[in-house]
């Protein structure tokens, strides 16, 4: 038998070797792919989050728990977000370090001790406290409008500036 990761499709009775984990395929993608998007989705939002200064971003080589010893040995660094529903944080490996515009710390602060379900629920938290904002952001600004001046109403087909039949003159 050759080494490598034996993956059995019990569905379409099919056995597949592959030579390592990355190559698995869900019919889709391959775990590379996944999680090489992870990763640019990841930077897209945490870029984005540092440059309007919404959430705490930052990058570090050092864990809080082991400030002199770089991440798994070195080559390897941690990205964390400080969100209103908890900390959320990736790690990855150094060739990636400059997709993430974002502040870098010396030693990234104290992890919490979440775990990947956990952030998958903080994330999901965080969706809903953000929908709820944008929902609130939405009725203020109905009721400043309300307060506001009203236009006149215009009679846009009689002016010719509407949907409807136009005169020319």
């Amino acid at each position: 038998m050759s080494k490598g990761i034996e993956v059995i499709n019990h569905d379409k009775q099919q056995t597949h070797w592959y030579d390592n984990m990355g190559q698995v395929r869900d019919g889709y993608h391959n775990f590379d792919e996944l999680y090489e998007f992870r990763l640019l989705y990841n930077a897209a939002l945490f870029n984005e989050w540092a440059a309007q200064r919404k959430y705490r971003v930052r990058k570090s080589w050092y864990h809080a728990e082991t400030p002199y010893d770089p991440i798994f040995g070195g080559g390897w660094f941690v990205v964390m977000a400080e969100l209103p529903s908890g900390q959320i944080t990736n790690h990855y490996k150094g060739k990636d370090w400059d997709l993430f515009r974002v502040p870098e710390v010396g030693v990234a602060r104290a992890w919490d001790g979440h775990s990947s379900g956990d952030v998958a629920v903080r994330l999901r938290e965080f969706l809903r406290l953000e929908e709820k904002a944008n929902i609130e952001h939405i009725r203020s600004k109905r009721e400043i409008s309300k307060k506001a001046v009203p236009i006149p109403a215009v009679d846009l087909d009689k002016d010719g500036f509407g949907w409807g039949p136009t005169k020319v003159v």
